[in-house]
């Protein structure tokens, strides 16, 4: 590859970061921007966008119109981010948001997004709850995530957003990813 497509391919694929991630809040003043740029906004955001490039199987769902439901595992002081997310469209079905910190609670959840500061007790036994289900399990800058059952786990690398996602268990829990997504994506797994 020549050096002049390999500039190319680079902002190709910068320019479809900035589409696939479009910016969650009303772009305006730099007071609002500087306002909703906040780092648990931007996670909830991902996690939009994450549930927006996922495909469950057609029977996951019980009704055509029912709710997707995301809950947030274990977190504190990122409600409101996550607040400023429901509602939103998952494809045809509006996004419902909950939190708890009870493993036992997460059964029928489409989504769950574990906090930063859940104890590695309860991850475990969250993510044992949830291993058959084919629920999107996203982890907050989790070392070991994948590793126990996780499907896409976040983290910051040189001040930026970086995540990482385990597309072979993935495949077991009958989830897929789109092309879109993955490209984006350090993969982990696979066939």
């Amino acid at each position: 590859m020549t050096y002049a497509k390999y500039i190319r391919r680079t902002w190709r694929i910068v320019s479809c970061t900035a589409l696939i991630f479009p910016a969650p809040f009303p772009v305006g003043s730099k007071d609002t921007l500087a306002a909703a740029m906040d780092e648990p906004t931007v996670k909830a955001a991902f996690v939009l966008n994450f549930a927006r490039y996922t495909q469950w199987p057609e029977d996951h769902f019980e009704t055509a119109d029912e709710p997707c439901e995301l809950a947030v595992f274990g977190g504190s002081g990122m409600e409101k981010a996550f607040q400023r997310i429901e509602g939103k469209p998952i494809g045809s079905r509006p996004l419902k948001v909950r939190f708890t910190d009870d493993p036992e609670t997460l059964e029928g959840s489409h989504i769950v997004f574990f906090c930063r500061e859940t104890s590695l007790e309860k991850r475990l036994a969250a993510l044992d709850a949830v291993k058959d289900a084919s629920t999107l399990t996203i982890g907050d800058d989790m070392p070991r995530f994948l590793g126990s059952g996780g499907l896409i786990n976040m983290f910051k690398k040189n001040d930026r957003l970086r995540f990482e996602i385990n597309v072979e268990r993935a495949l077991q829990v009958r989830l897929r990813f789109r092309s879109r997504l993955l490209r984006h994506a350090i993969i982990v797994g696979g066939p």
